[in-house]
């Protein structure tokens, strides 16, 4: 059965690239066994299929182009995908710092949220914003004057 658990694995590339967290999962819930999951995942390695950090951060800057979010939240979809926490803070650390910021202001700017202070703090509160990222984003927008 070990070859057909990398042909099931290989069609689902058909759709789309996977990291090897969502295709182990995928793999463990349509019954094929850990022995030979884990033997699918190393031939697909070796064919080069296998790029867990350029997938990762694909599905992540996807996300923050349709609405910015903070890390917080970039950290928690990555741990929905089954991404260990250790992996998920390497992988979230290649945005740089200010990137999620200025993402998020220009969202703000471009939605007409960027005056109404009370819709800004939903919208931090919303995407997972950190106090840093939060008071950065205020200051930015002049909001922590009127504290």
């Amino acid at each position: 059965m070990h070859r057909s658990c990398r042909e099931f694995a290989l069609k689902l590339f058909t759709s789309r690239d996977y990291s090897s967290y969502e295709l182990r999962r995928k793999l463990a819930s349509a019954g094929f066994s850990f022995t030979e999951i884990n033997c699918a995942l190393e031939e697909l390695d070796k064919l080069g299929l296998l790029d867990d950090e350029r997938v990762l951060s694909e599905i992540l800057y996807k996300t923050i182009a349709k609405k910015p979010v903070g890390r917080e939240r970039l950290l928690s979809l990555l741990d929905k995908l089954g991404v260990p926490l250790e992996k998920a803070q390497e992988i979230v650390k290649l945005f740089p710092d200010g990137q999620l910021i200025t993402l998020a202001l220009n969202y703000l700017k471009k939605n007409k949220l960027a005056t109404d202070r009370k819709k800004t703090l939903n919208f931090l509160r919303s995407g997972c914003f950190s106090e840093e990222e939060g008071r950065t984003i205020l200051d930015e927008l002049g909001f922590l004057d009127s504290d």
